[in-house]
């Protein structure tokens, strides 16, 4: 079977060598291993000591006693004549046992007996002994599902109630779903605009793909509305694709509009299939679901790539409801990786065991991110958007007098404009709109280039979108 490459990937295959800065990235910051171990220690150690400083003194001192003889926060307390306390009162400082015993752990520079109290598979250990596990482990075949840790770290995220399949990275999890369930002549319908490679390799499969434009700039009933008609004039869909949240525009779908759809997809028996992987940057106050916990036929995609910060271990995951629908996709994954690479796995399990400490700094950045954009409105101004960029992007080449002399001139004939409202952003991208009678985006990549930065222009989203351009957010920090 044959693929086209996809305009996005063509991009960056083409200049991967000739780039210095990206004002696009919807990626973070790649980490290090030694970076994970020291991001995690210090989230768990920040924990300790605020936890020191807002239970009392007793009660703290005993919690970190009871954490050092490897003990349950639950188990009781000693007596009052020992000058102790009963757990419960931690309840009287806004903890309960478990929250406490779950964030316990060591300092940057001293390992304690940190206990998981959803998982004990990754007691959290001493910088020294982490190293050493890990140059011990066994560069062996994984297990076809994937390492019995990292199951059951998604089973720690997920629930037990869904059935999971290792996969190199979301793009594999992409290929094996569409190549396990249609076949030349189906029809799909896709979010747009999209990450290519959510449509680009049903077209090549000879699958008629109808686009539901989505307009972020409206609201969802909209949307939902021009969704529907779709579906009314098209009595044979095998499925909907969407991106939550969406790549490039940052826009997501909240758990009552995930429910319309998947209310809507039900009368016609269609895959819910979602790419997930900036899922977890979402605010956790909203507690987003996944569609394959909403629907037995949703199938969510993700990844520890982009809100994880460990895109070159290449481990995804694909979640489903229907153990049989998990072992048709395993087939179709025997013919590409078979397994998926074993340290990766052993890595990913790591970071989503403690997936707050890497998630909370992201979240942090992306909430300074559109801070910068939105200011205190929930609609980004104009000319304040365009200053922003403008000045961010000459950060790069503040030094080159002429190159700052030609970006102004092409700023000041251009307005940018941003659809989203700041309570629908999230993920690590926006999509910029970018109005000129002079210039263009396409002329405006051109130039850039040429100085050695990329920005992705919209048009390798498809043609409806050539007027707009991929902003990343942590680029603005």
């Amino acid at each position: 079977m044959h693929f086209n490459n996809f305009e996005l990937e063509d991009l960056y295959n083409k200049y991967e060598k000739d780039v210095d800065f990206s004002i696009s990235s919807a990626c973070l910051d790649p980490l290090s291993i030694n970076g994970l171990y020291d991001l995690v220690s210090k989230y768990n150690f920040q924990n300790k000591r605020q936890h020191r400083d807002l239970l009392s003194p007793q009660q703290a001192n005993w919690v970190l006693r009871k954490s050092k003889e490897t003990q349950s926060v639950s188990e009781p307390s000693p007596s009052e004549s020992e000058n102790s306390y009963e757990p419960s009162l931690l309840n009287n400082s806004g903890y309960d046992a478990a929250f406490v015993t779950h964030h316990i752990s060591a300092s940057p520079n001293q390992g304690s007996e940190y206990s998981d109290v959803r998982n004990k598979k990754h007691d959290f250990i001493s910088k020294q002994k982490f190293f050493e596990n890990l140059a011990d482990f066994k560069i062996d075949y994984s297990s076809k599902f994937g390492l019995d840790i990292f199951q059951d770290a998604l089973k720690n995220k997920y629930g037990n109630n869904l059935n999971f399949l290792s996969t190199s990275g979301a793009s594999e999890a992409i290929v094996l779903t569409f190549t396990s369930l249609f076949v030349a002549g189906d029809k799909i319908v896709v979010q747009k605009p999209i990450y290519a490679s959510l449509y680009q390799i049903a077209k090549d499969m000879g699958v008629e793909i109808i686009d539901w434009d989505y307009d972020w700039s409206q609201d969802f009933e909209f949307n939902y509305d021009a969704l529907r008609k779709i579906f009314n004039e098209n009595n044979d869909l095998k499925a909907l694709v969407i991106n939550n949240p969406n790549n490039p525009t940052g826009g997501f779908f909240n758990n009552e509009e995930l429910n319309l759809l998947v209310d809507l997809i039900k009368t016609s028996d269609a895959y819910l299939i979602a790419d997930e992987v900036f899922k977890d940057l979402v605010n956790p106050g909203l507690d987003l679901k996944s569609v394959a916990s909403l629907y037995e036929k949703g199938i969510s995609i993700a990844d520890v790539s982009k809100s994880y910060g460990l895109q070159g271990l290449r481990t995804g995951w694909l979640a489903v409801q229907d153990f049989a629908l998990r072992e048709q996709l395993l087939k179709q994954k025997n013919y590409f990786s078979l397994r998926t690479p074993i340290l990766g796995e052993y890595l990913a399990a790591f970071a989503l065991d403690n997936s707050e400490a890497i998630l909370s700094e992201a979240r942090f950045m992306i909430a300074l991110a559109k801070d910068k954009i939105f200011r205190d409105s929930q609609v980004a101004d104009s000319k304040h958007l365009k200053e922003l960029v403008l000045a961010k992007i000459i950060s790069f080449c503040r030094d080159n007098l002429d190159f700052k002399a030609s970006l102004e001139k092409i700023f000041n004939e251009a307005e940018l404009g941003l659809d989203l409202k700041q309570d629908r952003l999230n993920g690590l991208s926006c999509f910029i709109k970018l109005s000129s009678d002079i210039y263009s985006v396409q002329s405006l990549f051109e130039f850039l280039i040429q100085h050695r930065i990329l920005l992705v222009p919209g048009r390798v989203y498809g043609v409806n979108y050539m007027n707009y351009f991929r902003l990343g957010l942590i680029a603005l920090i």
